[in-house]
């Protein structure tokens, strides 16, 4: 869709290029369905792209399957390099004042190319050890795993165990996410169930 060719260096601000730019990848890469579709406007002044969720063919849905959809939205035009924050707020169905429990809407303002986007893959000699992992399921609904968009709370936590350190994933419903910067009760149940304590070790 894009010419890196030409705009490698270049940043788009908001007018009606990015409006195009973000309408080709949404239409490209973000289809609506049944569930859901989007719409696209643009803000009067400071002509800000706002990408608004609006219900499908089917009709009424759970707040968790838009929170999904507008989160896998968000990870798309990240991934294109558009700069996009999830908004709460309800200016765009004007009413400023007003904040939902979950996010409706996108808003872009601007696009880039950032420095490596396409470098070239790794080529490795060897397949690497695969990595260790324990998935634990989660009983409560902590308050610190509750997800900024959906709302919804993981229903499980993998550890993987890795040579550079640990990560932590918190599964939702319908998809999973790291957690850069876990709680400590998380990095104390990690290494409560490291792999090497058990029986059959690593």
């Amino acid at each position: 869709m894009l010419n890196t060719a030409t705009q490698a260096q270049t940043t788009v601000l908001p007018g009606p290029e990015l409006a195009r730019m973000v309408i080709d990848h949404m239409t490209t890469h973000c289809p609506g369905t049944e569930a859901g579709d989007w719409e696209i406007g643009q803000h009067p002044t400071d002509r800000t792209i706002g990408i608004v969720w609006r219900v499908g063919a089917a009709g009424f849905t759970q707040p968790g399957v838009r929170g999904t959809t507008l989160y896998r939205w968000l990870n798309s035009l990240k991934d294109a390099g558009f700069a996009v924050v999830v908004r709460t707020d309800m200016a765009v169905f004007g009413r400023p004042d007003e904040e939902s429990a979950t996010a409706w809407w996108l808003s872009v303002d601007r696009w880039f190319l950032a420095a490596g986007r396409h470098r070239a893959p790794v080529q490795r000699a060897t397949p690497p050890k695969p990595t260790p992992s324990v998935t634990l399921p989660l009983k409560t609904r902590p308050a610190d795993l509750k997800h900024y968009v959906t709302g919804e709370f993981p229903e499980s936590v993998t550890f993987e165990y890795k040579p550079t350190g640990r990560e932590v994933i918190a599964n939702y419903p319908n998809w999973s996410e790291r957690i850069p910067y876990p709680e400590a009760w998380l990095t104390d149940l990690a290494a409560a169930n490291h792999p090497a304590l058990s029986p059959e070790g690593l």
